[in-house]
């Protein structure tokens, strides 16, 4: 499928480090959704080297509970953290509808790329958590009530698991069992070339600051409504997502099984609209300016990643 993807010579790019293809490749093979952003676009509220403030904050979403479980680590500036980090590396599944009004929530693990020789001393921004061991690695776990289960359950606490890994890894989950298997895996040397090269888009997705990957998965479901597919076809197999900064846009890729009819994410005839790049690939183009619509197409974006929002 590499062959059938158009250049990436026209998209504004960046090369990822070993670290990073490391990390990602762990997520790849055992999650559904893979969500990657610089920790500097992370570390900030504001605009983002020329994306409007609406679109960033629209973009950070897949991220908030992570940056609510760290300010409640520390009595520290949890910010710094990121500030002194790469990237972080977010992988989802089991996609669940909050209880009432809220973001959708799921199994989920983060992985924070400190690199280079700028590794902070971690235990000091866990400095309010409890402690142990697992696998030999010391382990920090703590609790937040971050209205991460919707309104109607405001006091359910969101839990966190965190471990440094080999050095430059910060490995954060709300689960024990994504959060062994993830660290384990980091553990194991070098890349796994084979899982990152089948994805079709990666020699795209892998030069961009920020990107998602989702393998659809149509068995064991949840909710599908929660898990953004109510209106994907049954063709779409894989969604692809990336920003290009310099020419303010975002797309997102679609690879179908149907060579040749155009699959659907929206009801028909509601945007957006779809380009035949390929065989079975597919691509809309979405500019942040329509972002400040009353309809958001970020918005439509993360859900189909299973980041939604109940409003």
């Amino acid at each position: 499928m590499l062959g059938v993807i158009l250049s990436f010579g026209h998209y504004a790019v960046h090369a990822q480090t070993g670290l990073e293809l490391r990390a990602a490749s762990v997520l790849v093979g055992h999650f559904e959704t893979v969500f990657y952003a610089k920790a500097d676009f992370l570390s900030s509220s504001e605009a983002y080297d020329g994306m409007d403030r609406r679109s960033a904050e629209s973009l950070r979403l897949p991220f908030a509970v992570l940056l609510g479980g760290l300010k409640h680590s520390t009595t520290r500036d949890s910010g710094e953290l990121l500030t002194k980090s790469v990237a972080v590396i977010l992988g989802a599944r089991g996609f669940r509808a909050p209880d009432g009004l809220g973001a959708v929530h799921s199994e989920r693990c983060y992985i924070v790329i400190m690199g280079g020789n700028n590794k902070p001393d971690i235990g000091k921004y866990f400095n309010l958590t409890s402690s142990g061991y697992l696998d030999g690695v010391r382990v920090w776990k703590w609790s937040a009530q971050l209205g991460e289960f919707g309104e109607e359950a405001p006091k359910r606490p969101s839990i966190f698991y965190a471990a440094q890994v080999v050095g430059s890894y910060l490995v954060i989950a709300n689960n024990r069992d994504d959060f062994q298997s993830v660290m384990r895996g980091l553990k194991v040397k070098g890349t796994s070339q084979s899982v990152l090269a089948a994805i079709p888009d990666w020699e795209i997705l892998g030069r961009h600051e920020i990107w998602a990957h989702r393998n659809l998965r149509r068995d064991g479901i949840i909710d599908e409504e929660a898990a953004g597919l109510s209106f994907v076809t049954p063709d779409v197999k894989a969604l692809s997502f990336f920003v290009d900064f310099e020419k303010q846009d975002s797309f997102i890729r679609i690879l179908s099984s149907d060579g040749k009819e155009e699959p659907r994410l929206t009801r028909a005839g509601d945007p957006p609209s779809l380009n035949h790049l390929s065989e079975g690939i597919w691509e809309a183009m979405i500019p942040f300016s329509e972002n400040h619509n009353e309809y958001s197409p970020l918005l439509l974006v993360l859900d189909r990643f299973g980041f939604g929002v109940y409003i």
